[in-house]
């Protein structure tokens, strides 16, 4: 699987910010913090994907690096024919792939350099954008917030939470956003920040389309 900055990552590269390992998808928000319903699919994920052969053979590759850190793979989404893992390198660095589809290959990245401490102030940023079979996805990251929802036009797109990081300052927590097209224009991320404050603003994706997957759609 090729090696590089990606999911989970923060920076120019995509390079994850940092903190304790994201905990598995589907861990509850930490204490003192308040929260609201994620929009889409749970990022519990059942073994249902133990006997699909992709899901085997990329969990088995994994978990035989030299840097994956033993008890760390979780399978946290499927996309149709597509399984999305996340798991920890050395160094605490967070990394994401998913399995091959009917159309596309198996991608894995990992971050490049030591994790970031959490922002200040809340943060919503995007660091992955990419085709999978019929679909898009982008990775965000949002420190001191939650994505409640994302919206094109007036249709609310998939939001899949897929790991959380704790700080004792805050928390950082990590999704997915899936489309039917590549997102370009201004999607609109509605967020809560950690305290109850509800806000929105842009999702920073390209304005133009840069092709390569399922048609573009503009969610001016």
């Amino acid at each position: 699987m090729a090696a590089g900055c990606g999911v989970l990552l923060a920076g120019a590269a995509g390079c994850v910010p940092g903190g304790r390992p994201a905990a598995a998808a589907g861990s509850g928000v930490p204490a003192g913090l308040s929260g609201a319903p994620v929009v889409g699919a749970s990022a519990v994920v059942e073994d249902r994907g133990a006997a699909d052969a992709g899901v085997v053979e990329m969990r088995e590759e994994i978990e035989g690096q030299d840097d994956t850190v033993a008890g760390s793979v979780r399978l946290v989404h499927r996309e149709g024919a597509v399984g999305f893992f996340t798991w920890t390198g050395s160094g605490g660095r967070q990394c994401l792939g998913h399995t091959a589809g009917g159309r596309s290959a198996a991608e894995s990245s990992c971050q490049a350099g030591a994790p970031e401490p959490l922002a200040e102030r809340p943060v919503l940023r995007v660091f992955r954008y990419a085709p999978v079979d019929d679909r898009w996805f982008v990775q965000v990251d949002a420190d001191r917030e939650q994505l409640v929802g994302v919206r094109c036009g007036g249709e609310q797109l998939q939001v899949v939470p897929i790991g959380e990081e704790h700080f004792p300052e805050g928390g950082r927590r990590h999704y997915l956003v899936f489309s039917a097209g590549e997102l370009t224009g201004r999607p609109a991320a509605t967020l809560l920040v950690d305290g109850g404050q509800q806000v929105e603003e842009p999702l920073e994706v390209p304005r133009e389309p840069a092709g390569g997957g399922p048609s573009s759609r503009s969610c001016e």
